[in-house]
C-alpha cells in the first residue's frame, strides 16, 4: 500500500514541477532515511522545488 502512495506521490510532483522522476524518487528515499512520514517527505519535496 505505501508503495502505491509513494507511486502516486512521485507521478504527481514529478508532472507538476516537470521533473525527473528519478530525482524524485532519490528525494523520498532519503526522506525515509531521515524517518519523515510520507505527508512530510511530500510537503518537504513540494516546498523544495517552490523555492
Amino acid at each position: 500500500m505505501r508503495d502505491v502512495i509513494l507511486n502516486e506521490i512521485i507521478k504527481d510532483i514529478s508532472k507538476r514541477y516537470d521533473k525527473k522522476r528519478e530525482m524524485i524518487e532519490i528525494m523520498v528515499e532519503k526522506c525515509k532515511e531521515l524517518d519523515y512520514n510520507i505527508d512530510e517527505s511530500k510537503e518537504l519535496i513540494i516546498d523544495f522545488f517552490n523555492v
